[in-house]
């Protein structure tokens, strides 16, 4: 008969508990957390709670009378963070920190893919979901396999001294930072900023690390690999993508045209760069990346009625609303091509700025909806090629768009995520398509 391991895994949510999990009971409201939502609740008081759902054990402040079965400690956040320093050590193969402004989940989904192509499937750990904080990156940690030949950790920061500690507790081989954009302006104030922010990543790097960065963002170091799109001849970065979809530089040849849309194209070069920073071979990556299917509300195309909903709802900020629209322009298309977008949080006193500039990848539509009051400016202007907009979700009206929804057509759906991604706009979009069935052409 099969016996249950010891414990399965660190957790610090009753809700999530599994058997055999190990439950940390973190103290709610804890400056340390630094953005992990604990939503001021003390986990001493589901202790027993977690016991009784079949909690290996409990790490705790204080004493349940549990026996065996409860670990004591001064800290249980401090003892999360040393478990996952041990279970750093479990892994001796490469171990990959990334981060960025935008497009760090598809990144780490090709990396993860491009990783179990060259080691096998059951031998590459990386970050579930989005455990990309001061909790999340200790929990993605300590659950790593023992067996572990490779590793991928996200990084995530909504303010300034984020990055670098967990970059040091992660202790990366390769650290990559995806791209630098005009996100969480309001936690940090201008781009200089959010640059030092995200490039303090190189602060876990050994001696023998590499940090791989956009050519325009390289700070002076020694171990450094470069990346960058580039219109025309001359880059000097190390790997480079040309305007046809192949690589220049060390990559030189390599098709990145089967990846699809742009924007995965520019991460599968930061992902290339990474590969030749830990000494690994391109050659497998590259179809195996182009396997990998877009995540939900980060690109995932659905088709429903006799259309197409691309479903860019999980998040929005300038560049990734241009790339998005960018490939809307450049996909074939018989029926008419729509774009339903919302609001970019995040921007600071720049957001108007960022709105405006959206008017111009616009033009050539067939027909813009609008939502939230940073668009209002912009529905102005466009005029009667804005069919449509609303001061809230709670306002949208899907009628109208519905209605020009006529066979063979795209509709990008893109904005910050309170505002589709949370009321699953896409989804119901969807099911009124399916409901419908497909229009006569």
């Amino acid at each position: 008969m099969e016996t249950q391991p010891l414990w399965t895994g660190p957790e610090l949510s009753t809700r999530r508990l599994s058997p055999g999990d190990l439950f940390f009971a973190l103290q709610g409201q804890d400056p340390r957390f630094h953005g992990a939502s604990s939503q001021g609740q003390d986990g001493q008081r589901f202790a027993a709670h977690a016991l009784e759902q079949g909690a290996a054990a409990v790490v705790v402040r204080e004493r349940l009378g549990a026996g065996a079965r409860e670990i004591v400690v001064p800290d249980p956040f401090e003892a999360l963070w040393t478990l996952a320093r041990g279970a750093r050590q479990r892994c001796s193969g490469p171990v990959f920190a990334l981060t960025g402004s935008s497009g760090k989940t598809t990144a780490k989904a090709l990396l993860t893919a491009a990783l179990q192509a060259h080691f096998g499937a059951d031998v590459v750990h990386a970050t579930e979901g989005s455990l990309n904080n001061h909790l999340g990156v200790p929990l993605s940690l300590a659950r790593m396999p023992q067996a572990s030949a490779a590793a991928v950790f996200e990084l995530g920061m909504n303010r300034p001294g984020e990055i670098a500690p967990l970059s040091q507790l992660v202790q990366p081989t390769v650290a990559l930072v995806l791209n630098i954009l005009p996100v969480h302006l309001e936690g940090l104030g201008s781009l200089a900023a959010i640059a030092e922010e995200k490039l303090s990543i190189a602060a876990g790097l050994g001696p023998e690390g590499v940090l791989v960065c956009p050519q325009d963002r390289a700070p002076e170091r020694q171990r450094i690999m470069t990346f960058e799109d580039f219109r025309g001849q001359g880059s000097s970065a190390d790997f480079s993508r040309n305007d046809a979809g192949v690589l220049q530089g060390l990559g030189a040849g390599v098709d990145l045209k089967p990846l699809g849309a742009e924007h995965r194209q520019r991460s599968a070069t930061a992902i290339l760069a990474c590969l030749q920073a830990a000494g690994l071979p391109l050659a497998p990556a590259v179809p195996a990346m182009a396997a990998v299917p877009a995540p939900k509300g980060r690109g995932s195309r659905l088709e429903a009625g006799g259309c197409v909903l691309i479903d860019e709802s999980y998040n929005a900020n300038p560049e990734s609303m241009r790339l998005a629209l960018r490939d809307l322009h450049a996909a074939g298309a018989k029926g008419p091509k729509l774009a339903l977008l919302a609001d970019m949080l995040e921007l600071g006193g720049d957001a108007p700025a960022f709105h405006s500039a959206l008017e111009e990848p616009l033009a050539g539509l067939d027909g813009v909806f609008l939502l939230g009051p940073l668009m209002k400016p912009l529905a102005e202007r466009l005029g009667p090629r804005c069919r449509g907009w609303w001061p809230s979700t709670e306002a949208l009206d899907l009628a109208p768009i519905l209605d020009a929804l006529s066979p063979g057509a795209q509709l990008l759906v893109k904005g910050s995520n309170r505002f589709f991604w949370q009321a699953r706009t896409v989804d119901r979009l969807r099911d009124a398509l399916e409901a419908r069935g497909i229009l006569p052409s």
